[in-house]
């Protein structure tokens, strides 16, 4: 339905557009400079909305995506400094394992809509535009059947949540994303921040298969 009210939108903002710029001629080869305003500006409005869907951040309709990141770093950084892939990560780093070469050990999903790093999660009968990172947990040496566990980072700096917590089932479910940006315990290393997230600093609070852990 949303998607249908844009269009409309989309389609009266050219038509009207189009008609303020064309009655804005007068006999003399002059413009009326209202209707050639009024024109003007219903034509960026129908170019504003169309640029705002295809990156993913239309800022009136609910389905909003905040474009975030623009690279896999940044999202992995954040994920180091505020979620409990640090966690692993730190006992990566005293005890190196298989996967400390392996680029498939930390996955930074990439949203198949926007081609970047947000989504929208819904928790709590709620919307949060979200980092989706996956981190491997499992111990088979040959890497094939290892599990993976998802880190949920908000987008906004100002959320009063660090992170959420689920399995990669869970996730997968809301998300439907396939393709991601890979790194290995080792690549994080070069792009590690200065302050690593610490569980101690946040409450953790148990929903339906999620932990939320809040500032």
């Amino acid at each position: 339905m949303v998607h249908i009210l844009i269009t409309i939108l989309i389609v009266i903002s050219f038509v009207v557009g189009g008609l303020g710029i064309l009655f804005s001629k007068q006999v003399d080869g002059s413009y009326d400079r209202f209707f050639l305003i009024v024109g003007g500006l219903f034509l960026c409005l129908g170019l504003g909305i169309i640029y705002h869907r295809a990156s993913g951040q239309h800022p009136i309709f609910s389905d909003t995506i905040p474009s975030g990141y623009k690279y896999s770093d940044d999202v992995a950084r954040r994920a180091l400094h505020d979620s409990g892939l640090a966690v692993i990560f730190k006992m990566e780093e005293e005890y190196p394992s298989s996967w400390e070469y392996d680029s498939r050990a930390v996955q930074v999903m990439v949203n198949p809509k926007t081609k970047r790093y947000v989504f929208n999660y819904k928790v709590y009968d709620k919307v949060i535009p979200c980092y989706v990172v996956f981190q491997q947990i499992g111990n088979d040496t040959s890497h094939a059947d290892s599990d993976y566990t998802a880190y949920l980072i908000p987008e906004s700096k100002k959320s009063s949540i660090y992170y959420i917590w689920a399995d990669e089932g869970t996730v997968d479910r809301q998300i439907k994303a396939t393709h991601y940006e890979g790194y290995s315990y080792n690549d994080l290393a070069d792009i590690c921040p200065s302050h690593l997230f610490n569980q101690n600093d946040s409450k953790k609070v148990s929903y339906h298969g999620y932990y939320i852990f809040y500032k």
